[in-house]
């Protein structure tokens, strides 16, 4: 199985066995997934300031490529965004 799926069933709790179910899920949900991944960064030994968090955040989406639409990514963006300057 793709491990982006399987990281991703992780992150937002449910069975996703297809991209198309992945895709869906992240548009669904985007929320969730940049508050997970904000999350992960805050409890990163790498991540020491806002601009790594942020950094952090850009590459995990570019791990999860084409399972992360462009509007989905935005909504994560902002929501991760939010979360980081509160941080």
């Amino acid at each position: 199985m793709d491990p982006r799926l399987v990281q991703l069933s992780r992150i937002l709790k449910l069975p996703l066995a297809t991209e198309t179910a992945a895709q869906a899920a992240v548009s669904a949900r985007p929320g969730q997934l940049a508050d997970q991944l904000f999350l992960e960064a805050a409890a990163s030994d790498d991540v020491t300031s806002a601009d790594a968090a942020i950094a952090y955040l850009q590459l995990r989406l570019n791990y999860f490529g084409g399972l992360v639409t462009a509007a989905a990514a935005s909504a994560i963006r902002a929501r991760f965004a939010e979360r980081v300057a509160a941080w």
